[in-house]
């Protein structure tokens, strides 16, 4: 369901099934997380910044079932194939944290 024109935003209802969001919520509880980076560009190295204090953990393909049906799915919205969809992460934002 398209919620905005300008900038195009769309509500995608059970996108991720239950036992889709279990099986990556108890992965994630075991990962191991890193101050999040920025990228600074096409040519640039991604870098810690202070507009962005959360956490976050790269999810490699094959690492879950799960994750891999995730992309799928997202490669399928645009008429694509998995393989042009971003590398997947787990991002965490805990009381007081932000990406400005």
């Amino acid at each position: 369901r398209q919620l905005a024109r300008e900038p195009p935003v769309y509500l995608l209802e059970d996108f991720v099934s239950a036992s889709e969001r279990q099986a990556m919520l108890q992965w994630a509880a075991a990962a191991s997380f890193a101050h999040s980076r920025i990228d600074g560009g096409v040519y640039a190295d991604s870098a810690r910044s202070q507009a962005r204090t959360s956490t976050s953990c790269a999810v490699p393909r094959g690492t879950l079932p799960a994750f891999d049906a995730l992309a799928e799915r997202a490669a399928s919205l645009i008429g694509g194939r998995a393989n042009q969809v971003e590398p997947l992460q787990v991002v965490r934002y805990e009381g007081g944290q932000r990406f400005d």
